[in-house]
């Protein structure tokens, strides 16, 4: 009888065993997926680094383009400021989204890299 107790110990500790390595952490899913936020971080810094160079030269632009509105008769003399300022903002609007949407991508592939790699 103490034999068969021994027999089933031992199964069901290699069972246990069995069953925590077959639903572990798998850690090739897991480095793959740390390796995408790393990749996601790495394209979010980019973007905001566009985004503030873009708002720096929106910034410029405008004190431009105020700056002749100021010191003309004609809002005719300013078109080419003009011109520079909405482009500046477009440009500005766009790196903003870009940026906005870059960190939504990292947030998902950090929530991805949770799951992957936690137990």
């Amino acid at each position: 009888m103490r034999t068969y107790q021994i027999i089933l110990v031992a199964t069901t500790f290699i069972l246990v065993l069995f069953s925590y390595s077959s639903y572990g952490t798998d850690w090739d899913d897991c480095h793959d997926a740390l390796a995408n936020v790393h990749q996601a971080a790495s394209d979010a810094a980019d973007a905001a680094d566009d985004a503030d160079q873009a708002q720096q030269e929106f910034e410029s632009a405008k004190d431009d383009f105020q700056g002749c509105l100021a010191q003309s008769d004609e809002s005719d003399d300013c078109e080419t400021e003009k011109q520079d300022y909405e482009d500046a903002r477009d440009k500005y609007q766009s790196a903003e989204a870009d940026a906005d949407s870059a960190i939504q991508d990292l947030s998902t592939a950090i929530k991805l890299a949770s799951t992957s790699c936690s137990n």
